[in-house]
């Protein structure tokens, strides 16, 4: 099942489900920055908007938005409309997700410490992550 949010103003943050990281990186830097895991003090603060064929994820603050690099590798970038920038949310268990651009899941390599797509597996436990709105539902909402 696909889940599509209606609206713009919510903003969250991503979290590992079964850690405590947080999907952030710099969104400040240069032309194209890799997205990358953080801790709980400097994670991503998320917005989306909705595209013609899904999400668009974007750091509530600065201008880049998600992208998919090169068909593998994510990164902040500059808006163009391409379908590496749309992004689909699929449900997968109890507060559980896969974020999927152009059937492929993002999945974080930890021996990398960044976030590729690769072939989707509901097993994997680097392609699943909560969305979190507030630190007090974080507590209920994953095992990290």
């Amino acid at each position: 099942m696909l889940v599509y949010f209606l609206g713009y103003s919510l903003q969250f943050y991503i979290k590992h489900f079964y850690d405590d990281l947080y999907i952030g990186g710099d969104i400040y830097a240069n032309d194209r920055t890799q997205v990358a895991p953080e801790g709980i003090n400097f994670r991503g603060d998320y917005m989306y908007e909705l595209g013609y064929s899904g999400l668009i994820i974007k750091p509530k603050f600065g201008k880049k938005i998600w992208d998919i690099r090169d068909n593998y590798s994510l990164i902040y970038f500059k808006e163009h409309g391409g379908p590496n920038q749309v992004f689909q949310i699929e449900y997968i268990g109890p507060y559980t997700y896969q974020i999927i651009n152009r059937g492929k899941c993002l999945e974080y390599k930890p021996y990398k410490r960044e976030y590729e797509t690769t072939f989707c597996n509901r097993m994997a436990r680097n392609q699943k992550f909560a969305f979190i709105k507030t630190e007090e539902e974080e507590i209920y909402r994953t095992y990290g």
